[in-house]
């Protein structure tokens, strides 16, 4: 359980530096346009709320399931490329020493953990493929469906099919 923990953190940590904000997917997410173009979608709901009769953008399902799949395993297969690199290992090896000598009274003990740990991730992750990391931690497999509800975007999540 613990090289899964690691390893989906290491996972978030370089998708994070791997892209910014602005990078981030948004999904596909499909919201259906008013007579108006120039009210927003917050004028919309104000105007429900008060009780005047707009026009409602209807139900509309998207699956994102494989677009999220895909990324999940494009960033992977990045990461895992990345992590396989001698130089690389060494650079995460040395900072997180750098990061036990900061701690006061764990310093050996912190140490002991990082030269156990560390290569045995670095295993665990070269083992482990882009498609079996993804499914793994319910990337791939799981069921997103996004729906646009009276101007409201709402997010429903279904669990996996298999585990």
């Amino acid at each position: 359980m613990d090289s899964r923990l690691c390893l989906a953190t290491f996972f978030i940590l370089g998708y994070s530096w791997c892209c910014t904000a602005r990078d981030l997917p948004a999904g596909n997410l499909i919201v259906s346009q008013t007579e108006d173009d120039n009210v927003s979608a917050l004028q919309m709901n104000n105007n429900l709320e008060e009780g005047r009769q707009d026009h409602r953008p209807t139900v509309e399902e998207v699956d994102v399931n494989e677009k999220l799949c895909t990324l999940c395993e494009e960033y992977t297969a990045r990461a895992v490329k990345y992590m396989a690199n001698n130089k690389t290992q060494t650079e995460i090896i040395e900072l997180l020493h750098k990061s036990c000598l900061k701690m006061r009274f764990y310093k050996q003990e912190c140490t002991i953990l990082v030269d156990l740990y560390a290569p045995l991730f670095f295993v665990e992750i070269n083992k482990m493929g882009p498609e079996e990391f993804c499914e793994e931690f319910g990337f791939c497999g799981l069921g997103i469906t996004s729906h646009v509800l009276s101007g409201k975007i709402e997010l429903q999540f279904m669990p996996p099919t298999s585990y």
